[in-house]
């Protein structure tokens, strides 16, 4: 006799495997304990769906560079959150910016002074260097926190159809800003902090920020790591000397990265054209 089991009640089954497994039960298959589902989503107080309703008003006709509704952005940064403060900056975050809103005004909504000042310093000044609002921003923990998942979900180019080359260099800033905001390792031998910003999203080139506990830059390093390493170090006078000749009007990382692809003769001929004092070394 043929047995369809699609065609079968369980407890006709069940007899079935009782008579093909007299006194005892097949065992069943064996799986993988479950992992607990990481606790994400949005946080829900009075004061946060406060901000949601502020934040949806401004951004419900916008749209993002991939066509879709740019109030899922604000709306994804701030259920990566853990505090309610920081919940209500990231769905604020870009309302100064995109609205005629004015932080009197979110002042006057019932909003704490701590949030209110994340979203100040997140909201950027048309005339400061790129890098230097994103240093302001990493004195902040909530605007920095905000900030960091900010330049993640805008760093991803998947949400683009197509990818272009403006798109590439929008990415490597805000890898350089990722660089900015992160922890930095402390050598207590050397007794500096190291800062490493990326010059390209292509090649293993890096611009160092060697500085002290107080924050006074004291040296760079230009550091190509193909398959032999070469840095080449120079003070920080000598980098400022450099982002002058190079731009006025850009950091010296911003400079930097518009000569790439750089070689070691490339370097060289650039700080030696440019009169920059430095030390090369070399490893394989």
């Amino acid at each position: 006799m043929n047995y369809d089991p699609d065609q079968m009640s369980r407890e006709e089954i069940q007899a079935l495997a009782n008579k093909i497994y007299p006194g005892r039960q097949p065992e069943a298959p064996k799986a993988e304990p479950l992992k607990p589902l990481r606790p994400v989503g949005l946080m829900y107080t009075p004061l946060t769906k406060h901000a949601m309703a502020i934040c949806f008003d401004v951004h419900k006709n916008q749209y993002d560079k991939s066509g879709q509704p740019y109030v899922f952005h604000p709306f994804h940064l701030a259920e990566q959150m853990e505090t309610e403060y920081e919940v209500c900056a990231a769905l604020l975050h870009d309302v100064i910016e995109d609205s005629s809103l004015t932080l009197d005004e979110l002042c006057r909504a019932g909003f704490p002074n701590e949030v209110v000042r994340a979203v100040q310093i997140l909201t950027r000044d048309p005339y400061m260097h790129y890098l230097d609002y994103v240093t302001r921003v990493r004195r902040n923990p909530i605007a920095r926190r905000v900030k960091l998942a900010d330049l993640k979900h805008n760093s991803d180019l998947a949400r683009l159809e197509t990818v272009t080359e403006q798109d590439k260099r929008r990415v490597l800033k805000y890898r350089m800003a990722q660089a900015v905001l992160a922890d930095d390792p402390y050598d207590p031998v050397l007794g500096h902090f190291r800062k490493r910003l990326p010059l390209s999203l292509d090649e293993p080139v890096y611009l160092s920020v060697f500085f002290s506990r107080e924050g006074q830059i004291l040296k760079y390093s230009l550091d190509l790591e193909y398959a032999s390493d070469s840095h080449y170090e120079f003070n920080a006078a000598a980098g400022e000397m450099l982002r002058r000749k190079l731009s006025v009007n850009r950091t010296l990382p911003e400079a930097l990265a518009d000569r790439m692809p750089f070689s070691c003769i490339a370097v060289e001929s650039l700080l030696c054209k440019n009169g920059i004092p430095f030390q090369a070394y070399h490893y394989d």
